[in-house]
């Protein structure tokens, strides 16, 4: 189930060639990202995107700020 893993097995067993095996598990990798990425973006609304200037406790009590308006809200 390794991103890849089928193509280079296939590569090992003489079916494919290395190039073949190593363009598919890029094409399978980037696809994989993409449903990521879209997940994150329809679960994930409430996240806050991470600001590297701020301090990990300011980052924390935001968060959690955040969290308890959205959990008040009807």
């Amino acid at each position: 189930k390794a991103l890849g893993a089928a193509a280079f097995a296939a590569h090992l067993r003489g079916e494919i060639s290395l190039d073949a095996a190593l363009e598919s598990a890029a094409i399978e990798t980037g696809r994989f990202a993409k449903r990521q990425d879209t997940w994150g973006r329809n679960q994930c609304r409430a996240w806050r995107v991470f600001d590297w200037d701020e301090s990990p406790e300011a980052a924390l009590e935001a968060t959690a700020a955040t969290l308890a308006e959205r959990a008040l809200q009807p």
